[in-house]
């Protein structure tokens, strides 16, 4: 008889020793700010890149009836340290204040919704990484700079005993939420797509603590990815992580670095001061629209000879030639 397949079940497991045994699992805590020298960190933000959106929509008599503006501005935090980084927090930016030192609004939204990130690094992973700010104004100001930007950034960086968290063989483990009791009680759900692409759903604490994603076979050592692993972020305090099923060996799984122990450090960063854009519309902007009915002369003009004005042939040149207009 065919035993049917397991349904969403809660399954325990225990996270795998790579050193010392974990200490019991406690919330990572917000920290506060922290000199960056002090923590071993060298911290510098630039602009990179603004742009300034404006279009105008205009209805059949040539008034605007839509008028869209935006300003994107775009920084990278230049973060070079000795400590491994595990994650990077969505920035945080504090404030944003023009040339003329007025308070520019930060509105909802003007950040685009992110998960914790890998920090980007330009030379292998012992060397310097970068972490983009983005900012997205409905409203730009009406000023030709900006005189500084400043905000937050928090790094999760490893420490205490590196841990294994393994589903191996990955079968026994889709479709179920296993429960890590090592790490709090954290629950994880692997499940697979019609794509074969295999997804993990966990909480946004864990994401910030995994310090890279391998695969392996039963009783074998796992072979990590060089790339870190990306989380999206999802509903409340969870975030998701895709694989490709192909990557993972026949009957074997997926196997989690994690740093139960890792800390947190907030870093205060500013950037400042940059150019903007200054393009203005004229206020009270009209086309001035010249409609011809069937038949009659154009708006403000009469005469027979006031059509054929409108129907005279544009001078073309080819190769640089005068050419005779087309009968």
């Amino acid at each position: 008889m065919r035993r049917a397949s397991p349904g969403p079940v809660l399954l325990l497991i225990a996270l795998g020793t790579l050193a010392a045994p974990a200490r019991p699992q406690q919330a990572v805590e917000a920290a506060e700010p922290a000199d960056a020298a002090a923590a071993g960190v060298t911290l510098s933000v630039r602009p990179v890149h603004v742009q300034l959106q404006r279009s105008l929509g205009f209805d059949e008599e040539g008034e605007v009836r839509q008028r869209d503006a935006g300003l994107a501005i775009r920084l990278v935090a230049d973060v070079e340290t000795g400590l491994e980084v595990l994650s990077v927090a969505p920035p945080e930016v504090a404030s944003l204040t023009c040339s003329f030192g007025l308070a520019i609004p930060l509105p909802p939204g003007a950040r685009p919704r992110q998960g914790p990130q890998p920090l980007q690094r330009r030379h292998g992973d012992a060397g310097p990484g970068s972490v983009s700010i983005q900012l997205q104004l409905p409203h730009p100001p009406a000023a030709d700079g900006i005189r500084e930007a400043s905000g937050t950034l928090t790094l999760t960086v490893a420490d205490g005993p590196r841990r294994e968290l393994r589903f191996v063989p990955l079968d026994r483990f889709l479709g179920r939420t296993v429960v890590v009791e090592d790490l709090g009680g954290a629950e994880v759900k692997p499940t697979r797509d019609r794509n074969g692409r295999v997804r993990f759903d966990v909480p946004a604490a864990l994401a910030r603590k995994v310090g890279g994603v391998g695969y392996a076979r039963p009783g074998e050592a796992a072979a990590f990815d060089p790339e870190p692993a990306r989380f999206s972020p999802q509903g409340g305090d969870q975030a998701t992580v895709w694989l490709q099923d192909q990557r993972v060996p026949e009957g074997g799984g997926v196997v989690f670095r994690v740093y139960p122990d890792a800390r947190e450090i907030v870093l205060p960063w500013r950037c400042g001061p940059f150019a903007l854009p200054t393009a203005q519309p004229p206020a009270g902007l009209r086309l001035a629209l010249r409609t011809v009915a069937e038949g009659a002369a154009p708006e403000g003009e009469a005469g027979p000879g006031a059509a054929e004005a409108a129907d005279r042939p544009l001078p073309l040149r080819i190769d640089g030639e005068p050419q005779p207009p087309l009968e």
